[in-house]
């Protein structure tokens, strides 16, 4: 089987990548396996930042609006998220300690022959599916495989990975700084490790 040999040559290439290092620069780490605390301390952050002083929001909505968030990070990149696309939230804590900037980076797949972005659940049971059909031995061997190699060989020609960058939020207090720049280059960093 062609895929094969494509898994396993791009495992031994791949093996050094397999996770990205978790600070990434003096401001901004990976949240490898984040807690609830991380979870919740980025939402709050995506609401702060994008309604600042609760601006067209009640304390109902916010709180709403922050669980919702909370759940999406929890489902995307928490431990009980079980993906086959990899994925990683990234954040900036001040000096007490709270998450003042973030951003995260996915594995997207593209069609091709669309010229689009598939949404990140028909790209999971696609990629699900494909892994589905192989043997234990072959999903054993993707487990090492860079996301580029793995897409090519699950899916095929018409389909190709790209990083994607979202939920960038820097709180209004700490902008103009370069937080911003250093949070969407320690997202470049992560998705280059991914190969």
């Amino acid at each position: 089987m062609n895929a094969v040999k494509i898994l396993a040559a791009a495992a031994v290439a791949t093996r050094a990548l397999a996770l990205a290092p978790t600070t990434l620069n003096d401001r901004v780490r990976v949240l490898a396996e984040p807690t609830l605390d991380d979870l919740d301390a980025c939402a709050a952050l995506m609401v702060d930042g994008f309604w600042p002083g609760g601006q067209r929001l009640n304390g109902a909505q916010r709180e709403a609006l922050r669980r919702a968030q909370r759940d999406d990070f929890r489902g995307r990149f928490g431990r009980d998220g079980a993906r086959t696309l990899r994925g990683a939230l990234l954040a900036a804590r001040d000096a007490a300690g709270d998450v003042v900037a973030m951003a995260s980076v996915e594995v997207g797949v593209v069609d091709v022959q669309r010229r689009s972005v598939l949404p990140r659940d028909e790209a999971e049971r696609e990629m699900a599916a494909a892994v589905g059909r192989l043997s234990n031995r072959d999903r054993s061997a993707l487990r090492r495989v860079s996301p580029k190699n793995l897409c090519a060989a699950l899916l095929g020609d018409n389909a190709r990975v790209a990083p994607l960058v979202a939920n960038l939020a820097v709180l209004p207090a700490a902008r103009r700084g370069g937080l911003g720049r250093d949070v969407l280059d320690a997202c470049a960093a992560t998705a280059g490790a991914w190969g």
